[in-house]
């Protein structure tokens, strides 16, 4: 489903929708499309600024969150993180390892930690 296609919330039940990888292609049209809900607060994090700045590859990053949203969210929607593509005989270990850290290790660190603050 597209954020195009969900129930608009009802202003009486505002909601807070933090996108991670905001200002790529996908985030942005995300964040384009929740923007268009009304009682939808829609906070953006990236790398490369855009809102919060947050690599969610780095712990100090994530960590930093806290402050960041004090208030929390109820919703996270996460875009980002970086591939490796080639032919398959050149996906070594290292390739392996790095798309694993980089999307696996890293959002799960992000969920992990927004749980438990």
């Amino acid at each position: 489903r597209t954020a195009a296609s969900l129930p608009r919330p009802s202003p009486k039940a505002p909601m807070t929708v933090l996108v991670v990888g905001s200002t790529g292609n996908i985030g942005g049209a995300i964040v384009k499309q929740l923007r268009e809900h009304e009682g939808v607060t829609v906070v953006e994090a990236s790398r490369a600024g855009g809102g919060v700045k947050l690599d969610i590859g780095s712990v100090d990053s994530v960590k930093a969150l806290d402050a960041a949203l004090p208030g929390g969210v109820d919703h996270v929607v996460v875009c980002c993180g970086a591939s490796t593509f080639g032919p398959l005989a050149s996906f070594d270990e290292g390739k392996w390892e790095a798309n694993v850290s980089g999307k696996l290790l890293g959002v799960s660190r992000l969920v992990v930690m927004l749980a438990n603050g």
